[in-house]
């Protein structure tokens, strides 16, 4: 019989490559779940984390955080906190991952997967000035461009415009950062991850500018009507002074391929 700390560990990689593969199967992932549950006793760290991203990919928010979390009250494990990241993307939660890789990387600077993942994150919340330093920071590990992804080449080539201009407008990263919460919040709602791409622009009208960030979502028109009407009445309760005629966030249909 495998060692515990062996069963777990190809459970776990079964998991993810079941993730990958892009197949849905509720009893396949019933019986990952089950089998996990079976190791809680000899293995409760790894066994959480796997229960956890089996939540995830059957869409139980509540569940998957209660089993990431249960997984890192046993200790705070690089392998541990990065699936955690994975799975607060899954369900939006962008802050919350910034701040989880965010921790990885300052352990260990030199960790590639964390490093990205602080990037991302930094970029989709809309903080530029943060999303510029680790950009900086991933370019000295990896000095050769064509070893970037594309998404980090095309996001290092367009970024220093954005950024210069949101500092030219007093559009801080905490300002940015708070303006897309509710968009975040809203999307919640609409249960699985929805993926979307993000394409900032820079705007001159006269002595003015300003900048919109479009958010292409796979979604139908009415639903993201909804989304819309929802943020915007959710900004107009707050009473915040958001910098709308500084920046301001559209909603598309995504075109089909």
């Amino acid at each position: 019989m495998a060692a515990p700390d062996l069963q777990i560990d190809d459970l776990l990689r079964q998991v993810v490559a079941f993730h990958r593969s892009g197949v849905r199967n509720d009893l396949k992932l019933r019986a990952f779940y089950n089998e996990a549950q079976s190791l809680l006793p000899s293995n409760p760290g790894e066994a959480h984390t796997v229960m956890g991203v089996v939540a995830c990919l059957k869409g139980c928010e509540e569940d998957a955080l209660r089993h990431h979390q249960a997984s890192l009250s046993c200790g705070r494990s690089r392998d541990r906190i990065m699936n955690y990241v994975v799975t607060l993307n899954y369900f939006h939660r962008y802050d919350e991952a910034l701040a989880c890789a965010q921790e990885v990387v300052n352990r260990d600077p030199a960790d590639l997967e964390a490093l990205r993942a602080v990037i991302g994150a930094a970029f989709t919340t809309g903080q530029f000035r943060l999303t510029t330093h680790w950009l900086a920071e991933y370019a000295k590990r990896v000095p050769v461009l064509e070893q970037w992804d594309q998404d980090l080449a095309k996001m290092r080539a367009l970024l220093p415009l954005i950024a210069s201009t949101a500092e030219r407008l007093n559009l801080t990263d905490e300002v940015l950062a708070a303006f897309h919460r509710p968009l975040w919040q809203i999307l919640r709602t609409f249960g699985e991850k929805q993926d979307f791409t993000i394409t900032d622009k820079i705007h001159r009208e006269g002595g003015d500018c300003f900048i919109s960030r479009t958010l292409e979502l796979p979604m139908s028109f009415d639903d993201i009507q909804t989304i819309d009407d929802q943020l915007v009445q959710h900004w107009a309760e707050q009473d915040e002074v958001w910098p709308v005629e500084k920046f301001i966030i559209l909603l598309r249909e995504r075109e089909a391929a």
